[in-house]
Formats: C-alpha cells, sequence, structure tokens
C-alpha cells in the first residue's frame, strides 16, 4: 500500500492515514493524485474527467475535454500474451471536419469524438450532436448537446457567418479566423489568415496593387 497522507483502499480512505494531514496537504493530495473509483471508470486529474465508452468498457476510456485513451489491458500477439500500456490517441480529422479515433473490438471502428464524449457523459443517443460554438473540432463537453436534425441545421443557419462584404475575404468557421484569397488566372491563391475582417481586405488589396509588379 502506498504511504502518505492520503490513502485509497476501494472506495473509502484509511482514517489512520489522514489523522497526521492538514486540510491543505489533503486537498493537494486530491487535486494532484488520480483518484479511482472502483474500477476503472471514474477518473479526476487537475479537473480532467474520465469515463469508459459505452461498450468497451475496461478498454477505452474519453475525456470531459474530448481527450480518448486506451487503458491497460492483456492484448494477445500470436502465442504471446502481454499488458498493453495506457496510450492517449491521436484524433484524426476527417473529411467531415470533424476529429475522430478507431477502437478496435473484435476488428476497428470509426468514431466521431464528439459522438463518444456525449455517449459517456450523456448516454447512447441516435441524436445529432451540435457544437454549440459551431467550432467542429472543439469536443469539450460544455461545448456539446443532443438535438434533432432540424434543430442541429437550424442553429447552423443562425449562427453562420456569411459571405465578407469584401471582395477575396470569406471565414474559417474552423480557425474562427477571416481569410484572404486573390484569383489569377484561374487559379486561387490563398493569402492567409487574419483576426479582423478589415486586416484580411488589406491584404487582398495590398497583394493586388503589387501584383502588376510582381509580373513584371
Amino acid at each position: 500500500m502506498e504511504s502518505g497522507c492520503l490513502s485509497i483502499m476501494g472506495c473509502g480512505l484509511m482514517a489512520k492515514a489522514l489523522t497526521s494531514c492538514t486540510p491543505s496537504m489533503i486537498i493537494s493530495q486530491i487535486i494532484t493524485k488520480e483518484i479511482t473509483l472502483g474500477r476503472p471508470m471514474l477518473k479526476i486529474n487537475n479537473m480532467e474527467i474520465w469515463k469508459d465508452i459505452p461498450g468497451y468498457e475496461g478498454m477505452y476510456q474519453v475525456s470531459n475535454l474530448g481527450n480518448v485513451k486506451s487503458l491497460p489491458r492483456l492484448l494477445r500477439n500470436g502465442y504471446t500474451t502481454y499488458m498493453s500500456k495506457e496510450k492517449l490517441l491521436t484524433p484524426k480529422i476527417a473529411s467531415t471536419k470533424y476529429y475522430f479515433v478507431k477502437l478496435c473490438k473484435n476488428g476497428e471502428k470509426s468514431f466521431a469524438v464528439h459522438r463518444l464524449v456525449m455517449m459517456a457523459f450523456a448516454g447512447v443517443s441516435n441524436l445529432d450532436v451540435n457544437h454549440k460554438d459551431l467550432n467542429k473540432l472543439n469536443n469539450n463537453l460544455e461545448n456539446l448537446e443532443y438535438c434533432t436534425r432540424k434543430q442541429n441545421v437550424y442553429h447552423y443557419e443562425q449562427h453562420q457567418i456569411r459571405s465578407s462584404k469584401y471582395i477575396g475575404v470569406g471565414f474559417d468557421k474552423a480557425r474562427n479566423k477571416w481569410t484572404a484569397k486573390y484569383k489569377k488566372q484561374g487559379k486561387t491563391i490563398n493569402l492567409g489568415r487574419f483576426d479582423s475582417e478589415i486586416d484580411a481586405y488589406n491584404k487582398v488589396k495590398q497583394y493586388i496593387n503589387a501584383a502588376p509588379r510582381l509580373s513584371n
């Protein structure tokens, strides 16, 4: 058993271990240590909460911040059995512009990360998952909610930033940036991303003014 101010046995605290601890020492231990309630189902570490993914209990967990990890478990490689290590999965961006990961259980299956977060923290549902801030890559639990397809489309249309009033300027919703582009001889030239619409437009004007000199 681990020695120190805070010891955990099953779901209870060892009373003897707490008698020599001050309240501040106990709070520090709770914040800096990972607390496991029973089996690896709910873990708290620096405000990041982990829960088992439904259907993959004991194999994979997802956090309220949108991270996904595989848990240590016995695996077989041919005739060899070994214990895998805990590993944070690296999500990829699908053609839909959402993060997704692959989970392995009797074969691989791809899941959108936002769907896994809602499955673990709000329950399994056939409803759509709405990103409240329209950022498809922000899978923080506070940014997600279940809704109908009609509600999802309505939310997008009501909050969608329309085309800029300036020629050559658009808006990148995923990165929350204004974009500057210039078309020349049928080809689109990307001039960068900017925090403000006017900065993007100034970049377009700057390129247009310099274009005759660049072509010489």
